[in-house]
């Protein structure tokens, strides 16, 4: 928003009220931290107006945040951009009808007031629009409709997790369950292990002033909260009529990580509490099996996940509050249910004390409301869904059994198990950010992070977050903090730890991954080893880590093109595997892919093809539907249908996991960028080149913009690009992209070496074309150099050089040297490759042909009789060659005739 709009936004009374102004400087203040947001759209009242403070005063009352707009334009604008609350609008009539039509259908609107002296509820219009609610003409009547609303969205947007139990859970893969459920698994675990101290709660009072600033009643309730809370009084302020109950659930629900580590003394208190009352209670108040009931609304499509997971389990990610009285659960299940897109629910939860369970108490003494007789549940309860079944006695509302599980569940145990050995780690807030990096949840990750190398005690506990903060921005494509963050910890951990550690070896596999992802091979495979040597010295009971360690090796190598360590790496991480994992993980598929990858490239086809099926029949099983690794899965076997030239197929297969990335990865991701490189390659196959360079031109686009550092993709990029350019004969566009190559490769030669030897050639050959015979020999010069520097025994490479060089020297007819490099190229083909007939005729082709152009027709005749001699030998498929050399005889008898 300009300054000129933001001057339609009435700037209300800034001691009384906490309204949204959009100013960057107010960033703190405009966090929402409620699950709704209250606007009112009027005509321009003067601030002076008597009634119109009145009317704001009582909507003060009832919201902590208040936005007030003149112009509808703005609250339009504000109502398509808002995320993650309902909207509720108060508008007069007038406006109301003018703007209706524009925002009815909004996803975030929740439900229109309308507020006007001169309207009523007849009106035929409002009748047309079912998310309006009302027509009010008294504020206190309005206001108490409000308060009810508010509280009814704060029940339904409690967190929820559904677990389908369909297919054997031992075998479940992370990336199919919620990440809420994982989420808040471990955030118990972390709850349990942490110790609250003064500083969490003055940096959680902090925080809330910095956001209430403006809010005198909502400060006075700081104090207040400052002043009193204790452990005891915990239940108390959560249940009450405080800022505690809005802002922990909703940074539960979001998963707002910065907010849940300020709060994390709360959560652990109420659950302590809860724990203390159970043991209290339990012998006294829950002496028999009991039933306590939930009504809230639901969506139509959490309502759909309910019905598909029926037999399966249901977990409430926050506190859980319940009442014994039927009525009150009744009234909000039929309250909610007349909203749009919104099913009404009456949880019917049957518990059973004597099972060994959750923590949950009565809470009717320490509660605000003491008339609802509740009964509020630990976070994280989990129950298992039973009946559901249309509600006789009120419309649109379905009664839903669900029975607390116990701790002994046996696929609740497994399961629990499974998520902690997935991101194992030393510090439960440490399993906690590399779960949020497994789910992709980055940004949530780098503020839990950085939240907690603030509060860390020590140096060596900072050290490992930064580990952490490294693997999470090489995620992220920010390479050079990625580095620094990685120097940082390690440097810290070698000084503090020592050297067989296992803390260690975990953190060199994280700085190997990070290097790895930065396209520093050699420096990744470095960190690699040195964490595997570790793990060897002290393994771990299950092997795992140790199958991570022989993995990462592998990949390493395989980038590196050392294919046969890479499979000797790939083939030890899965023979543990197969020891400790079922036979349908798909940790076991990833290997299966990684071999057949190896032999793909070591072409090996028909080995690796039978792999890739292999690998692809067990994720298919195992993994969600959209899961990436799935996606990769089928790029790998679009790969080796390309090596066999089945384009068509391979394209089928490319498209797939094209599909799946486009969908689920940032439209700059860098995965996506290899996809669309592979695409290009298959159409290029295709001679489809108009494809093939839209789709060269996708993934460069990508890749120039987010991984600059990782010089190798970027060059094979450019070098794609190049030979398509050479394909339709645009040779300067060409060019360009060769010298681009070369400037990249340049920039870390003496990894690349092999790669700027070819691109000197490339672009020397392109020159050669163009009849620059002076600049293409600079470069088949500058190609001589590094191979005789650091290929000096690559005898093939030499020969090819020498025989360019001596090919530019004979266009600038400078047959002296010319004649010099082209029998060093022959002389090594006949002494170190006797072997490569048809290259060593086409040698004394070319020598031949130096000669007739030095008008020494005898001796041309004999290098061609030579040439023909040995060609003739061959097979049949170089008939062109045979031809080229009978062409060329021709030639110079004609030559020597004139």
């Amino acid at each position: 928003m300009s300054r000129d709009d933001a001057s339609n936004m009435i700037s209300c009374m800034k001691d009384t009220a906490n309204e949204r102004t959009f100013s960057s400087s107010s960033r703190l203040r405009r966090r929402t931290l409620q699950n709704y947001v209250l606007l009112w759209l009027h005509n321009g009242i003067e601030l002076s107006n008597k009634e119109y403070q009145n009317n704001l005063s009582h909507f003060q009352s009832v919201a902590d945040d208040i936005n007030i707009f003149t112009q509808s334009n703005d609250c339009i604008d504000f109502i398509n951009k808002v995320k993650n609350v309902k909207v509720f609008l108060i508008v007069d009539n007038k406006i109301g009808q003018q703007i209706i039509s524009i925002i009815h259908d909004s996803p975030q609107l929740d439900t229109i007031y309308i507020f006007s002296n001169n309207a009523c509820q007849e009106e035929q219009w409002i009748k047309l629009w079912f998310k309006i609610n009302n027509v009010y003409n008294e504020i206190e009547c309005l206001c108490k409709v409000l308060r009810l609303a508010m509280k009814e969205c704060n029940k339904n947007s409690i967190s929820m997790s559904f677990i389908s139990i369909d297919k054997e859970i031992s075998t479940l893969n992370l990336n199919q369950l919620d990440p809420t459920f994982m989420y808040t698994q471990l955030l118990k675990e972390v709850l349990l292990d942490m110790k609250p101290t003064k500083e969490s709660l003055k940096d959680f009072v902090a925080f809330a002033r910095r956001q209430y600033i403006s809010n005198p009643k909502k400060l006075d309730m700081i104090n207040d909260f400052e002043r009193t809370y204790s452990s005891q009084m915990s239940i108390t302020w959560y249940t009450g009529e405080s800022i505690v109950y809005e802002i922990l659930n909703r940074a539960l629900r979001l998963m707002e990580a910065d907010l849940i580590v300020d709060m994390g003394f709360l959560i652990h208190d109420i659950h302590y509490e809860l724990c203390k009352l159970y043991k209290e209670q339990l012998d006294n108040d829950f002496k028999t099996p009991f039933t306590v009931y939930r009504g809230q609304g639901l969506s139509k499509m959490d309502f759909d996940k309910l019905i598909k997971n029926q037999g399966g389990l249901l977990s409430f990610n926050n506190f859980l509050s319940t009442s014994r009285d039927l009525s009150v659960s009744t009234f909000f299940a039929e309250s909610s249910a007349g909203k749009p897109n919104t099913v009404g629910i009456l949880f019917k939860l049957f518990i059973d004390p004597s099972a060994p369970t959750i923590p949950f108490a009565s809470v009717r003494d320490g509660s605000f409301f003491k008339t609802e007789d509740e009964i509020l549940f630990s976070m994280h309860s989990i129950f298992r869904i039973g009946k559901i079944e249309k509600n006789d006695d009120a419309i649109s509302v379905y009664n839903v059994e669900l029975t607390l599980t116990s701790d002994d569940d046996k696929q609740l145990r497994i399961l629990t198990e499974q998520i902690r050995d997935e991101v194992r780690e030393e510090t439960p807030w440490g399993r906690l950010g590399k779960l949020m990096i497994r789910i992709g949840q980055l940004d949530k990750a780098e503020m839990l992070y950085n939240s907690l190398v603030d509060h860390a005690c020590c140096e060596g506990e900072k050290a490992l977050y930064r580990v952490n903060l490294a693997v999470l921005k090489a995620k992220q494509n920010d390479p050079q903090k990625a580095i620094d963050y990685c120097k940082q910890g390690i440097e810290v951990l070698e000084k503090t730890l020592s050297s067989d550690d296992l803390i260690l070896s975990v953190c060199y596999n994280s700085a190997g991954a990070v290097y790895y992802s930065l396209g520093n091979y050699k420096e990744a495979l470095s960190f690699y080893e040195k964490s595997l040597e570790i793990t060897q010295e002290h393994p771990p009971s299950d092997g795992r880590m140790l199958a991570i360690s022989y993995n990462s090796i592998g990949v390493v190598h395989h980038q590196m093109k050392n294919y046969p360590k890479a499979l000797e790496s790939f083939q030890m991480s899965l023979l543990i595997r197969e020891k400790i994992l079922p036979l349908n993980h798909p940790d076991l598929g990833a290997s299966y892919m990684h071999i057949g990858v190896v032999y793909k490239d070591m072409k090996e086809c028909q080995k690796a093809l039978p792999l890739y099926h292999k690998a692809l029949e067990i994720m298919e099983k195992t993994l969600h539907p959209n899961d990436l690794n799935l996606a990769t899965c089928y790029n790998n076997i679009g790969g080796i249908y390309d090596e066999i030239e089945e384009y068509p197929k391979s394209l089928e297969f490319y498209k797939k996991g094209l599909e799946m990335f486009e969908k689920r990865l940032p439209s700059n991701h860098p995965s996506l960028a290899v996809l669309y490189l592979n695409i290009s390659k298959i159409y290029k196959s295709m001679i489809q080149y108009s494809e093939a360079i839209e789709f060269c031109k996708k993934g460069l686009e990508i890749l120039e913009q987010t991984n600059p550092l990782n010089y190798l993709r970027l060059s094979i990029a450019y070098n794609r690009m190049a030979s398509l350019y050479m394909d339709i004969k645009e040779y300067s566009k060409a060019l360009c992209f060769y010298e681009k190559e070369r400037d990249t490769l340049e920039l870390n030669p003496p990894q690349n070496s092999y790669d700027l030897i070819t691109c000197y050639n490339c672009i020397g050959y392109v020159y050669s074309i163009k009849e620059n015979y002076e600049k293409a020999l600079l470069f088949y010069q500058e190609e001589q150099r590094i191979i005789e520097k650091i290929y000096p025994e690559d005898y093939r490479l030499l020969a090819r050089v020498f025989n360019n060089i001596g090919g530019m020297y004979k266009h600038m007819k400078n047959y002296s040297d010319a004649l010099f490099f082209l029998e060093k190229s022959l002389t090594i083909k006949k002494q170190i490759l006797p072997m490569d007939y048809l290259s060593i005729s086409l040698s004394y082709n070319n020598i031949a042909m130096l000669y007739d152009s030095m008008r020494n027709y005898v001796t041309a005749s004999l290098y061609l009789e030579q040439a023909l001699s040995i060609i003739e030998g061959l097979s049949s498929s170089n008939y062109c060659h045979i031809e080229q050399i009978k062409n060329n005889i021709e030639l110079v008898n004609q030559h020597a005739s004139q």
